[in-house]
């Protein structure tokens, strides 16, 4: 395989954990305090005000996403849930075709709002479809070990 060839494009879930989601007057998102593997809180219990959580699953065009749930988890405590029906295409906004590559995403922006967090935890997104789970990137709550939370 050279260096130049296109790796297969598979299903993908990219999770952005966030203090804020803001929808610009021009159509652009702004992402405010993202956290990036972890959150540190001062100690437990806490709550957050709020917590926003952005989502984009990508597909093949050949694989396109039908009936899918979406999961927000805390730890295996579902948070959030939704049922969607993603066969129609209008449902998931045009395609891209990056290299001869095509590719559909579907991005969902939800907040949280508050987050009782009676301890550490994990929170982590899940989408069910019709060949398997796709698991997003986990985001570890935790106590700041000094005190300095972030």
């Amino acid at each position: 395989m050279s260096i130049d060839e296109n790796l297969a494009v598979s299903r993908h879930l990219s999770v952005i954990y966030a203090d804020d989601l803001r929808q610009e007057i021009d159509g652009k998102i702004t992402i405010i305090g993202m956290y990036q593997s972890q959150m540190l809180v001062e100690s437990f219990p806490v709550t957050l005000p709020k917590l926003a959580v952005f989502i984009t699953a990508v597909t093949p065009v050949a694989q396109p996403f039908g009936k899918v749930s979406l999961q927000i988890l805390k730890d295996d405590y579902v948070l959030q849930g939704l049922d969607l029906d993603l066969a129609n295409e209008e449902a998931v906004g045009p395609s891209t075709i990056q290299e001869g590559v095509g590719t559909r995403e579907f991005n969902i922006a939800t907040i949280i709002s508050p987050l009782q967090l009676d301890g550490p935890c994990n929170l982590r997104v899940r989408w069910h479809t019709e060949l398997g789970i796709i698991s997003g990137r986990p985001l570890m709550i935790k106590a700041a070990s000094n005190g300095s939370a972030q």
